[in-house]
């Protein structure tokens, strides 16, 4: 059984809103998902993820991950998307975002678009819906409307881990808060399907 409360309580942690403003784009992205990942600690959830196909089933999108803060940094989104990869095995992932902890999770299985140069993956980040190319990176502008969604705590400023550049220095059309980097990542190798 879903324990919907938690879901949304945990998506207006991430998105440092009040679970009232985030009840339907919550249940939006929940009902619109193909699977909805649920992580738990003790009989608590403490994070969740959703995927659905994309790319006419050829890949698989993050469509997002909320981490209840005491656990991110961790490596608890991490495994979460590691459990998912191992249990269905997609060829691709992809995503849409501005958080430096997506790229990095995303970026662990045999490099992402754009942080490494692969034209296959360029070629699936460019397919994704309302990607499109500045100076050579897949982004999906205004994917977050004109506001965006973070205020202050914009993810975007902060760096990958063991570099010094924030995301928004190394992809500067982050600067606008709406919108989103694409990222296209090869899971499962040739040797492997």
């Amino acid at each position: 059984m879903l324990k919907w409360g938690g879901v949304n309580y945990l998506a207006s942690l991430g998105f440092e809103q009040s679970e009232s403003a985030m009840y339907q784009d919550t249940e939006a992205h929940v009902l619109e998902s193909d699977c909805i990942q649920l992580g738990y600690v003790d009989g608590e959830l403490k994070g969740f993820a959703l995927y659905s196909a994309c790319v006419g089933s050829l890949a698989v999108e993050l469509v997002g991950i909320a981490i209840d803060p005491r656990y991110q940094g961790n490596g608890f989104g991490g495994q979460l998307v590691a459990d998912y990869v191992e249990n269905k095995r997609p060829t691709y992932l992809t995503a849409y975002t501005r958080n430096p902890s997506t790229v990095g999770i995303l970026n662990r299985y045999n490099g992402t678009f754009p942080l490494n140069a692969d034209k296959e993956l360029e070629l699936l980040a460019g397919s994704m819906n309302g990607a499109e190319f500045v100076d050579g990176v897949a982004y999906h502008v205004g994917r977050y409307g004109q506001e965006g969604l973070y205020g202050v705590s914009d993810p975007a400023n902060r760096n990958l881990r063991g570099d010094n550049i924030s995301l928004k220095e190394r992809f500067p059309e982050l600067s606008n808060p709406g919108s989103a980097l694409v990222l296209a990542s090869k899971v499962i190798k040739e040797s492997e399907a």
